[in-house]
């Protein structure tokens, strides 16, 4: 039975989503993958919150951000980073 508080270590990071720094490198990677793959310029991106949940294929990020070439409001993103860096971010969500 002591194996199970072990079980759940380790596991409960892979279920539960993270709140992510809106600054930190990996999520302007992916969401100025993102912005890049929708044909627009990445200037004027301004991440304000954004949540990320890991998974065995990549990282998916949860991104509310504000976009001054984008009407200046504030949108909402969901993106899939694969595990390989250099394959295009998957657009679950965008606007």
């Amino acid at each position: 039975m002591t194996t199970l508080p072990f079980l759940v270590l380790i596991v409960a990071p892979i279920i539960f989503a993270d709140n992510n720094d809106p600054h930190d490198p990996q999520v302007i990677e992916a969401a100025t993958k993102a912005i890049t793959q929708k044909g627009q310029s990445p200037a004027g991106l301004r991440i304000m919150s954004s949540h990320s949940q890991a998974s065995p294929v990549g990282t998916t990020y949860d991104i509310v951000f504000f976009y001054t070439q984008g009407g200046g409001a504030i949108q909402h993103m969901v993106v899939m980073q694969p595990v390989d860096k250099n394959a295009p971010v998957q657009i679950i969500t965008f606007g």
